[in-house]
């Protein structure tokens, strides 16, 4: 609840293309509070006080970003001005805070319900040795996420600007590029890496079989070659056409995976391949039709040649990491650990080849050009 207290200016300072002011408030508050529970717990060793440090320090992190805010924009101060928001502007919110707290809904039930059908129907050990991959995959995911949802507002900007409808498709299709090669980056990285670090950090009684471990990383891939729609479906605010669609996923990710775990006794691999396959079956053509059809019109081909030829190639090859490479090297030594870096290398070399042919984008053009927008 604190952490909503006095943090609603945040927004602004986003939609202004400020974001990494508040970055690096949150940031440094975080350094600050893991500062602090580390020297509570070894002082005190008093869990409600690890607890007070966050919510206060949380807490003063919204205190200190509200403060920013009002320094950067002093009208906020200034209520003399002030006017009743204008009908049409409050429908318009109020439809897209619907569609939002619907895909929101969608994406609480999609992944809440794994583990509980998995401790519920396989059992808790099974949850223990999955949280130890999503704990990898969680991390990673946030931080790619935050380096392709940063030009968001920037892709907002754009998209309000008169006469930039042609300006708008051509980022749209180097956005979708580069975030196609950032998820292969972190994919093929968690295929060729993750089973070395688990064995060195916990054990290799904790390694799933290539099977389970393939279906983890295929989903990880699947959501983030999503994000590109994702955050341009952020940037034109068009949340209100997501409500239905969240809710589909939603429930057929519930039920295709309770079929494959209850009626073809299939274990933690029906709940992975339920999530796939909502991912594949909704998510892959619900989530983009939004954007073409509201916004960016005759563009839809293009885009599905580059999203299945990154789909399928990156597939292929993350599957020949994953039951190649690492059954052949499974011990963790130097000349091991090289040879899965020269595979991860030319992976990527393979990709980027392909994707640019593909996409008919040129990597060194792509650098040069400016791709921010102002």
């Amino acid at each position: 609840v604190v952490s909503y207290l006095l943090s609603y200016k945040r927004s602004l300072i986003i939609a202004a293309q400020l974001g990494y002011i508040d970055s690096l408030n949150i940031l440094s508050f975080n350094i600050v509070t893991q500062i602090f529970q580390i020297l509570f717990l070894i002082i005190f060793h008093s869990f409600y006080l690890y607890l007070f440090v966050q919510l206060l320090l949380t807490f003063l992190s919204n205190v200190r970003i509200t403060m920013i805010a009002n320094k950067r924009f002093p009208y906020l101060k200034d209520l003399s001005n002030a006017k009743r928001v204008s009908k049409d502007v409050a429908d318009y919110l109020k439809k897209n805070v619907i569609g939002m707290m619907s895909a929101k809904f969608g994406g609480v039930v999609v992944n809440g319900t794994d583990n509980l059908i998995l401790s519920s129907f396989i059992g808790l050990s099974i949850v223990g040795l999955y949280s130890n991959y999503t704990l990898f995959l969680t991390g990673l995911s946030s931080v790619l996420t935050q380096g392709i949802s940063a030009v968001t507002s920037s892709l907002g900007n754009l998209g309000s600007e008169v006469g930039s409808i042609n300006r708008q498709k051509k980022v749209f299709h180097q956005y979708q590029y580069i975030n196609n090669l950032i998820s292969v980056f972190g994919s093929f990285g968690l295929a060729l890496f993750i089973p070395d670090v688990i064995s060195l950090w916990a054990g290799k009684y904790y390694l799933f079989s290539a099977l389970i471990s393939f279906l983890i990383i295929e989903n990880f891939f699947l959501t983030q070659l999503r994000q590109s729609v994702i955050n341009v479906t952020n940037a034109y605010g068009l949340y209100w056409f997501e409500r239905y669609k969240a809710v589909v996923e939603a429930f057929s990710n519930l039920i295709i995976s309770l079929v494959l775990v209850i009626l073809f006794k299939m274990g933690i691999e029906g709940v992975l391949l339920g999530t796939i396959a909502s991912n594949i079956f909704v998510n892959s053509w619900w989530e983009p039709m939004i954007i073409f059809q509201n916004r960016l019109h005759d563009i839809w081909k293009k885009y599905t040649i580059n999203y299945f030829v990154i789909l399928i190639l990156g597939t292929i090859m993350l599957a020949m990491q994953i039951f190649v490479i690492d059954n052949l090297f499974n011990r963790v030594g130097i000349i091991e650990l090289f040879i899965k870096l020269l595979t991860f290398v030319l992976s990527l070399l393979v990709v980027l080849f392909l994707a640019s042919y593909s996409a008919h984008i040129s990597p060194a053009k792509l650098v040069k050009e400016r791709i921010g927008i102002e």
